[in-house]
C-alpha cells in the first residue's frame, strides 16, 4: 500500500510540474500576408530586418505579468520600454510603410506562420492610419 501511495504522489508531482512548465511556454509565429510590421523585410519591404519576428511576446511572461502587471505595448513590445518602442510608429522596425490596402467591409485572406506552437493564440487588430506618427 506504501508503494502504490508513493507512485501516486510521484505521478502527481510530475503532472504538476508538467502543467506549470506549459502554461509558463511562448508562442513563436509572425503574421505573413498581410505582412506585419516585424515581417515586413520577409516580404521584400524595406525594413530592418528582424530575425526574431517571430517572438513578440510583450517582453516575455515574466516582464509582461510581474513588471507591466499584465500590458502590453500596441505593437507587441513590452510596455515598459520607453516610447516609441521598438514596433510602434518612430521605433527601428516601424518605417511607415503601408503594405496592403483595403477596401470598405473586404474581405481579407490572413496568414499566420507557426514556427513553434505551444498552444496559446494569435491576436491582431486592423485599424485606420490616418497619422504617421500615431501608433
Amino acid at each position: 500500500m506504501l508503494n502504490q501511495n508513493y507512485s501516486n504522489w510521484i505521478f502527481i508531482q510530475i503532472t504538476l510540474i508538467t502543467t506549470l512548465i506549459i502554461a509558463k511556454s511562448y508562442q513563436h509565429g509572425k503574421m505573413m500576408e498581410p505582412p506585419a510590421r516585424n515581417s515586413a523585410w520577409r516580404a521584400g519591404f524595406p525594413t530592418h530586418i528582424d530575425y526574431n519576428d517571430n517572438e513578440l511576446f510583450c517582453g516575455g511572461l515574466t516582464v509582461m505579468w510581474q513588471k507591466n502587471h499584465g500590458k502590453c505595448g500596441i505593437c507587441g513590445d513590452s510596455y515598459s520600454l520607453k516610447r516609441p518602442r521598438p514596433y510602434e510608429s518612430g521605433g527601428i522596425y516601424s518605417k511607415n510603410i503601408i503594405v496592403k490596402r483595403y477596401h470598405i467591409r473586404s474581405i481579407i485572406n490572413v496568414i499566420i506562420f507557426i514556427s513553434a506552437n505551444h498552444k496559446g493564440n494569435f491576436s491582431f487588430s486592423l485599424c485606420p492610419r490616418n497619422d504617421p506618427h500615431e501608433l
